[in-house]
């Protein structure tokens, strides 16, 4: 090997999803580029993820990232000098405690992808909120570096955490371009209506996508023409979103995928891409729609739309909660 480094990715889950994705294209970016790399996963929820072989896949089984420390620690205790990398805050938190009880032996990296600025706007949870905040606020100058995926997330950084400017560095999210496209290109899926437009969103089902908003819009959309909209992702949100559309009688154009094998082929075969979200730290969704679907409507949030896009240049920016606008557009 050219390198006898060892990187150990930290993830709750291998549920779909941005966090997710970012940790597999890194685990496999790392493998090729010849380090020794393992996937420490904390319980035992995973989807059919393209995984090297060659990475050493450690699950904990542990139900939450609290009640996981202690095998956190035993792990670090027992491992040889790693890079360890997480973009989770409550698993960046754990891992700084348990790496200042080995007397810093381990190496940390964080990559943050989530806003504080948005939380405190949006969250019911001020106390935790709160309390994770200042933990950060404590804990993080101890890291080695933060990697930021956008200048927004890049300025809260600065702006929240006590930690030296020296220490963050802004890093797009990796995207295999190639391997996107080779997917899109695989059978035209059923579910997309040849009569209708059909419009695609992709993401968790969570408070900061704001499907809420999207769904509302078609209401007024289908008053003037006909469309159909497919959400794939799974979440929190599901029922409530169900519930939702059922009240608003769009059952019959409104429908929740939940989790989908291969959603770049949605994506390529949609009239429309949409991202209605209300706080991103950089839409992975949005990135990889840019390079299949060439109409893209996306809300100018907090943060990443506007650099991706360009400012409106390779698609369409608006203002955040408006369905009825939305629908216009």
């Amino acid at each position: 090997m050219k390198n006898n480094k060892t990187i150990c990715l930290f993830i709750p889950h291998l549920k779909k999803g941005g966090a997710e994705n970012l940790t597999v294209n890194l685990a496999n970016l790392f493998i090729k580029n010849e380090f020794t790399v393992k996937l420490v996963i904390l319980s035992d929820i995973k989807k059919n993820y393209d995984l090297n072989s060659r990475i050493n896949i450690i699950n904990f089984n542990k139900k939450r990232a609290f009640y996981s420390f202690f095998t956190i620690l035993n792990f670090l205790l027992k491992s040889n000098k790693m890079i360890c990398i997480s973009s989770l805050k409550h698993i960046n938190i754990i891992l700084i405690i348990a790496n200042l009880l080995l007397m810093r032996k381990h190496y940390l990296i964080s990559i943050e992808t989530n806003t504080f600025s948005n939380h405190k706007l949006y969250t019911k949870k001020y106390i935790s909120f709160y309390f994770i905040t200042l933990l950060s606020q404590i804990l993080y100058p101890f890291l080695n570096f933060i990697i930021t995926p956008s200048f927004g997330v890049y300025e809260e950084i600065k702006k929240y955490l006590f930690v030296d400017n020296k220490k963050i560095k802004k890093i797009f999210n990796p995207i295999d371009i190639k391997f996107i496209k080779k997917l899109s290109t695989l059978n035209i899926p059923n579910e997309l209506n040849n009569k209708n437009k059909n419009i695609v969103a992709v993401g968790r089902l969570t408070w900061e996508k704001d499907y809420e908003t999207l769904i509302k819009s078609m209401k007024y959309l289908i008053e003037v023409m006909d469309a159909n909209l497919y959400i794939i992702g799974e979440g929190i949100l599901y029922k409530q979103l169900n519930k939702l559309i059922n009240d608003t009688n769009l059952n019959k154009n409104v429908f929740l995928l939940g989790y989908v094998d291969n959603p770049y082929t949605f994506i390529k075969n949609a009239d429309l891409f949409v991202l209605s979200s209300i706080s991103e730290g950089l839409p992975t969704s949005l990135i990889e729609a840019l390079i299949l679907q060439p109409n893209i409507i996306s809300t100018n949030c907090k943060y990443g739309p506007a650099e991706i896009l360009q400012n409106g240049k390779f698609g369409k920016l608006i203002p955040q909660k408006q369905p009825i606008l939305l629908s216009k557009e």
